[in-house]
């Protein structure tokens, strides 16, 4: 039994990263050539990669379109051990509809709360940016849930020239991954700048074109996060049937193993 759904589990691995790397291919196309017949391109730098994009596409700062740039304050604060959530850099997941506890969760009371957020209060559609220990990895606030959070991250307010869902696939891109990296300063500890965000070109289409590539790209970031709630599924009936098999709750001898659904589903 168990031996079903460590292959179940194994097979969703492999879903998930087969899914990753066609996603991978597909954003390369889509930010370098777009969804529109087209004839002419022309070539220019992110740093010092080599890129090609539409001659109708501009480059702008992020400044150019940019409200707010702003990080959390830099100092620690007292925790308390229920609140308002404190995100960090190890909270931040890239196209889900919430952030990432499972490693990390702080909680600040509501007196804190007010005093670390009085400078910029994110809202749902800002972008949140890891600037610390991971760098790069940048996720689309859709909730309107309170939080606040620590230096480690930044928060971008934009205006409506660009749709930061288009935003969000464009900053975890691995050109753009690649690009925060090299303009990061530090060995141990590597911290991606305000000044640097705020700096920065990106290649930038018209609004439709931006929804339009966002379209089709959320079509894979859907069936990744569908595979991976079925592989979390997996294990959590993993762990059940570890413990009621070893603990003598349930037994397999004199009778067949039934495949579970869960499992037969699988393959």
């Amino acid at each position: 039994m168990l031996y079903n759904v460590d292959q179940a589990i194994q097979k969703t691995e492999e879903i998930i990263e087969q899914s990753k790397r066609v996603k991978k291919g597909l954003i390369q196309n889509l930010l370098t050539e777009g969804v529109r017949d087209r004839a002419e391109f022309e070539d220019y730098r992110l740093g010092p990669i080599d890129l090609e994009k539409p001659v109708d596409w501009k480059l702008k700062k992020f400044d150019d379109f940019s409200l707010t740039v702003q990080d959390g304050p830099h100092i620690t604060p007292d925790y308390v051990e229920e609140g308002i959530p404190f995100i960090s850099s190890q909270n931040v997941r890239p196209f889900r509809d919430k952030f990432d506890y499972s490693q990390y969760q702080k909680f600040i009371s509501e007196e804190t709360y007010e005093e670390v957020n009085q400078n910029c209060r994110p809202v749902k559609g800002d972008l949140i940016i890891s600037r610390r220990a991971t760098i790069g990895p940048t996720q689309l606030l859709r909730h309107n849930k309170q939080f606040a959070f620590f230096v480690g991250v930044a928060v971008i307010k934009t205006d409506d020239s660009v749709y930061n869902p288009f935003l969000e696939q464009l900053m975890n891109w691995s050109v753009m991954e690649k690009l925060w990296h090299l303009k990061s300063p530090g060995s141990t500890m590597k911290t991606l700048n305000l000044g640097t965000i705020k700096e920065q070109k990106v290649p930038l289409p018209d609004l439709e074109e931006q929804k339009e590539i966002t379209r089709i790209l959320r079509n894979m970031d859907d069936m990744v996060i569908q595979h991976e709630n079925e592989k979390d599924s997996l294990r959590r009936l993993k762990q059940g049937l570890m413990q009621d098999l070893l603990s003598g709750e349930a037994r397999t001898t004199n009778g067949d193993i039934p495949v579970l659904d869960a499992v037969a589903q699988h393959g």
